[in-house]
Parts: C-alpha cells; sequence; structure tokens
C-alpha cells in the first residue's frame, strides 16, 4: 500500500476513535519573488499527520475533557527509515507530554492512541496533591494551548 493511502486509513481511523489528525505537508518552494518559503509544522522532521486526541480527566480533577497533541509519522513497510529530524519530533514530543509515534498500519496506530489514551488517570488516593496537580495540568494546557496557536 503506498504511504499516502495508507495515511488516509490512519486518519479515518483515528478520527472514529476520537482523535483530529491532518496532513502535515513540510518542504519549501519559491514564491513569485523567487524567495524560498518554508511550510509545515516542525520543519524538518514533523511528522506527517499531526493533531489531538481527546482525553477524559476524572471528575474529581476537572470533569473536562482535554486535547493532548498527537503526532503520527506514517511509512510504508518497516524498512522506511525515520530522518534524525523525525527521531527528534518524535522524542520533544513524547517528553512534553503529547503523543507522537510512527507507523506501518491502521491497527497500529489506533492501538497505541487507544494504549495511550488508557493510561491518562488523575485518580489518586493522595489528596494532598489533588490542587497542585490541577494547577500543573491546567498550566500545561495553558502552554500548549499558546504554543499551538
Amino acid at each position: 500500500m503506498k504511504e499516502t493511502n495508507l495515511m488516509k486509513r490512519i486518519q479515518i481511523a483515528l478520527s472514529k476513535i476520537g482523535s483530529r489528525v491532518f496532513r502535515n505537508n513540510c518542504g519549501a518552494l519559491r514564491d513569485r519573488n523567487g524567495t524560498w518559503v518554508k511550510y509545515g509544522v516542525a520543519r524538518p522532521g514533523g511528522s506527517d499527520l499531526i493533531g489531538w486526541t481527546p482525553v477524559v480527566i476524572t471528575p474529581e480533577y476537572f470533569g473536562r475533557t482535554l486535547a493532548i497533541f498527537t503526532a503520527v509519522e506514517v511509512k510504508k513497510d518497516d524498512k522506511a527509515r525515520l530522518t534524525p529530524e523525525q527521531e527528534n519530533f518524535i522524542d520533544v514530543v513524547t517528553k512534553s507530554g503529547g503523543i507522537a509515534f510512527a507507523t506501518t498500519s491502521v491497527d497500529d496506530a489506533v492501538e497505541r492512541v487507544h494504549a495511550i489514551k488508557g493510561k491518562v488517570d488523575f485518580s489518586s488516593q493522595d489528596r494532598f496533591y489533588t490542587p497542585l496537580l490541577c494547577l500543573l495540568v491546567e498550566l500545561y494546557c495553558t502552554i500548549q494551548i499558546a504554543v499551538v496557536s
């Protein structure tokens, strides 16, 4: 299967489980004046599909759904390799609390997002940290929204 077809199938499958991912074309072209114009998010190395995955935070913490930045690098088969820039982008998104990975199949993409959605659980027996955790989650979300905007 061509990478473009796989990408479209992954977009459809992830949308069925609540994620919203969009094609992120990266590159450069010359405008009418001959000036190079770069396009794409996190160029070079930005993932093929980027967007968000809504995750419900338990009612005791907010009772609302937050969007988790999601980046999917699509490869047509296991022989295709990530560039160092792509590896770095995935690493930065993951370390920053987002969802990022490379995949070669629709099922793998859906399984990975489902697995991560299932791990986001802020329920805790220790009530001492609840207000601090709420503040940190809200601050993090505010920063992520500012970065995306």
